[in-house]
């Protein structure tokens, strides 16, 4: 997973810029194969092929572990995958608070590395499952396991299908990469740039789930470290309404999208009711107002999956969809800069299955006798989260999709039996 200077793409650092002062970045190749960018007053690391444009104490010492030749030694301190549990984030802290005594000290680098978790994160697991399983906790591996299974997450498998196919797409907040694979799966997989602040999730974004994505760790509250105008469309998935800065951040997604570039903000939660997860959300009426340049329209969730279910497709013409947003938990906003883009999509189903990855059985259900049931071990706050799938009707084996026609297989999509998952998932 170590980049190559050779195969860093040219392209990408043409996008990128220094998170501080704007400026331009420029590829410094170094022995073994690693790569640093380079800016007017900052360098940056390169790390199983990730940048990593995060302006704090750390980045002196990465880039000294390079330039010294242990890229090993940098990928392990970067490597720390999010967890509740006191120990390990007490280590944690400790590690980078020790690091930014001595920033460049390439020794004490190494030794540091040696009690960093990024050696377990980084080794041979026979897939993301088997990741998130040895090192989450909480609620958290049930939550990755099962994520394309939940009605958090359908929106955004609808809304997919409002972009441009085969032009650059930017997705904010991406996390371990689910919503990565979708856009993917319908732009082209090397047209995604995503970017987050959490390097051990896009680190199994890109071994595990999205692949031929593009990938960037930064702190986008303090800004997009993108060339302006560059993206033909933005996505945020199940993600700003956790974000504190909100009005710059809105901001800085106008900066870098094209002028005819659309905008999809996913799974919101809607601040007129109590929130039981972290975040802070607006109104419906406040979102709206806040990308009123792009012409916003809203839509209830709850209805644009029951319409994905029993149409395979929706309208945003529907007044239904828009109709009572207040009274709905759980909202996307849709917009666009210049003229309007599509606002509909057909036979949703039918293009998953032509640009399907790998169909499985939904992981939620086990198979009960003659029968498929709902999994009685899924953590219980995952549980709440899940769609049911529609199992009324069903007869004979759905474990390979392969000896099942055409029409067979749309239909257990719709019905969300089978799902679309990338091939080293489970």
């Amino acid at each position: 997973m170590t980049a190559n200077a050779t195969e860093f793409p040219v392209g990408l650092a043409n996008l990128l810029r220094c998170p501080v002062d704007g400026s331009s970045l420029r590829i410094e190749p170094l022995a073994g194969g690693q790569t640093l960018l380079v800016g007017d007053d900052r360098t940056y690391p390169v790390l199983c092929g990730i940048p990593r444009l995060v302006d704090d104490p750390l980045r002196r010492q990465l880039v000294a572990l390079l330039r010294a030749g242990h890229p090993d030694a940098a990928e392990r301190l970067v490597l720390r995958w999010p967890t509740f549990a006191f120990g390990p984030r007490l280590r944690r802290r400790i590690a980078r608070e020790l690091g930014a005594l001595m920033p460049e000290a390439v020794w004490f680098g190494r030794l540091l590395s040696r009690f960093a978790d990024g050696g377990a994160i980084r080794a041979p697991h026979a897939s993301f499952t088997d990741l998130v399983r040895r090192h989450g906790t909480s609620f958290y591996p049930d939550w990755f396991a099962y994520r394309f299974s939940a009605r958090t997450f359908l929106p955004i498998v609808g809304l997919t299908g409002l972009l441009p196919v085969g032009r650059p797409i930017l997705e904010i907040g991406n996390g371990c990469g689910h919503s990565t694979f979708v856009l993917g799966r319908h732009s082209g997989p090397d047209t995604v740039l995503a970017i987050d602040h959490q390097f051990a999730q896009l680190y199994a974004a890109k071994r595990f789930i999205a692949p031929a994505a593009h990938y960037v760790c930064a702190d986008v509250e303090r800004g997009l470290p993108l060339a302006a105008g560059s993206f033909a469309a933005v996505v945020m998935n199940d993600t700003f309404h956790f974000v504190h800065a909100k009005q710059p951040l809105a901001d800085e997604i106008a900066r870098v999208a094209a002028p005819d570039a659309t905008l999809i903000l996913s799974q919101i939660h809607n601040g007129l009711f109590p929130e039981p997860f972290a975040g802070e959300p607006l109104e419906p009426a406040e979102y709206a107002a806040m990308f009123s340049a792009w012409a916003p329209r809203m839509v209830r969730n709850d209805r644009l999956i029951q319409s994905l279910a029993t149409t395979d497709g929706f309208d945003l013409a529907d007044p239904a969809l828009s109709a009572g947003l207040d009274g709905e938990r759980s909202l996307s906003l849709i917009g666009w800069r210049g003229n309007a883009g599509a606002a509909s999509v057909r036979d949703l189903w039918r293009g998953v299955f032509e640009r399907r990855t790998r169909l499985i059985r939904n992981p939620v259900l086990e198979r009960v006798g003659a029968g498929l049931a709902p999994r009685a071990d899924i953590h219980p706050v995952v549980a709440s989260l899940i769609v049911p799938p529609d199992m009324e009707g069903l007869e004979g084996t759905f474990d390979d999709p392969a000896e099942l026609g055409e029409a067979a297989v749309v239909d257990l999509l719709r019905r969300h039996v089978l799902v679309d998952v990338p091939s080293n998932f489970v």
